[in-house]
């Protein structure tokens, strides 16, 4: 974790400034966790192995001969190029400074991989580079929009997951949530308890206190997971933190979104949903600007018609 990391960036630019943050600039560090994946792949025996945001893991994994499959949502598999590609890609960057950092999590990996008798890399993109690869998006929802070619195989919701919703009684449009606890929340439950509209939400790190202060006649909270299929046919429109999995199931639904991230991820998915003209984003802290953005949302169609098209 960064606060474990000596240097880290406390503004990550690409994926392998993250990795360095995660451990891969010290040697030591990743020298201990590539030799306990080793001892996992040795007592296993895998025949195929399947890798969900694991660097760690397909690093170790080169020294195993057997099928390697990548997959995750666009975030979780950067393009193959040399640097790796922006992730705050609307920003100002310091080019030198990211193939530096770049070139240091690959030297750190090199010095791995030479321990172990095994070939080095030429460049970090071949650490993702599997016999197969799965993008569980969609090039509109890609994390990425510069990349220029991907196996993507879309994503689900498992279809009978969940419990059915039980809106607040009354009239107004319907309004799902799903929310982590951040620093802003109240002014957002504030809002909704003001809109006229009906909210359900779901947010398990959401304290007691919060939901207790908040709930109403036109606000209620679901602490056990809901239906997301059911929560597609029936709402009007999401509210998320940005969240990939969720923020897409709701797009699939064609449903607009409004969308408030609480980290880069986050932050990346809101702008591709802005850029389909599905959605619209907030900053979380700002949240004057969560009213206007609600407003316009019911009040425009294009939104609507904009996720129905993605539809």
């Amino acid at each position: 974790s960064v606060h474990r990391v000596a240097n880290p960036y406390r503004i990550t630019f690409n994926y392998a400034q993250l990795m360095h943050n995660t451990g891969f600039a010290d040697l030591t560090d990743l020298f201990g966790r590539v030799k306990a994946w080793k001892h996992i792949f040795q007592y296993v025996r895998p025949d195929v192995m399947v890798f969900d945001h694991s660097p760690t893991g397909l690093l170790a994994s080169r020294m195993v001969k057997v099928k390697r499959i990548i997959g995750g949502s666009g975030f979780l598999i950067p393009p193959a190029e040399t640097p790796l590609p922006l992730m705050r890609y609307w920003s100002k960057s310091d080019a030198d400074k990211i193939r530096k950092s770049e070139q240091l999590v690959l030297n750190t990996s090199n010095k791995v991989l030479q321990a172990l008798k095994q070939p080095p890399m030429n460049n970090l993109a071949e650490m993702f580079q599997t016999d197969a690869e799965w993008l569980m998006s969609f090039p509109e929802m890609d994390h990425y929009p510069e990349r220029k070619s991907g196996n993507y195989v879309g994503m689900f919701s498992p279809p009978d997951y969940g419990e059915d919703p039980v809106w607040p009684a009354g009239k107004g449009r319907k309004i799902f949530c799903y929310l982590y606890n951040y620093k802003t929340l109240p002014a957002l439950l504030k809002l909704l308890n003001r809109s006229g509209n009906r909210a359900l939400i779901h947010g398990p790190q959401i304290p007691i206190e919060l939901r207790k202060k908040f709930s109403s006649p036109r606000v209620r909270f679901s602490g056990k997971p809901l239906n997301v299929q059911r929560l597609g046919q029936e709402c009007d429109l999401v509210i998320t933190n940005g969240t990939f999995g969720t923020t897409a199931s709701f797009m699939l639904a064609g449903k607009p979104a409004l969308m408030i991230p609480t980290n880069l991820e986050r932050m990346m998915v809101a702008r591709r949903v802005v850029a389909m003209g599905a959605g619209l984003a907030a900053p979380a802290g700002k949240p004057e600007m969560l009213g206007p953005r609600l407003k316009a949302l019911f009040q425009d169609e294009k939104y609507r018609k904009a996720a129905q098209a993605f539809a």
